[in-house]
């Protein structure tokens, strides 16, 4: 650089050291993902989710983690498993259901009914029931090449699913 003008090859560098001090910004225009990428799945479980005496959403936490040899690993939300639907980074589930948390509460009368908590035995016991009369929420891994789109749905909390674990 001379003075206040910029050559060529100071655009150039002051470009790559840009790139390296925000690199959300180098990329292509696609969705970052530094969190809630799937990085595994547990072997099957009703909805009731235990690891030794630890049960519901902090046995979900511990088992991902051992799954995914990641501390930080955790049994993946809905939103990550759509935003992972949408980046085509489904191959550790691919073909499968797994269950997944979405944290909510519903229930719908008409045309069946139908009552969906997380697999919950009450209000904030994520995880706690293997009733089939309680749903929780599941994801059906579709293909990595996109020919199968990925869906999300509900299962009966008796049923046997693995643990969908994001990091």
């Amino acid at each position: 650089m001379t003075g206040s003008r910029m050559t060529a090859r100071g655009v150039v560098l002051a470009s790559a050291l840009f790139a390296a001090l925000v690199p959300e910004y180098a990329g292509a225009q696609t969705q970052q993902q530094p969190t809630g990428v799937i990085c595994g799945i547990s072997a099957p479980t009703s909805g009731t989710i235990c690891n030794g005496t630890l049960c519901g959403y902090p046995a979900a936490k511990q088992i991902c983690a051992n799954v995914c040899n990641a501390q930080t690993a955790h049994m993946c939300t809905a939103s990550e498993a759509v935003l992972n639907a949408q980046n085509l980074t489904v191959s550790a589930v691919e073909g499968q259901t797994a269950w997944m948390a979405a944290g909510l509460v519903f229930c719908r009368n008409v045309p069946f009914n139908l009552f969906v908590d997380d697999c919950g035995t009450g209000l904030g016991t994520g995880r706690t029931s293997s009733s089939p009369n309680d749903n929780g929420p599941v994801f059906h891994g579709g293909s990595s090449d996109g020919s199968i789109d990925s869906a999300v749905g509900t299962a009966p909390c008796n049923t046997s699913f693995p643990i969908l674990c994001c990091h």
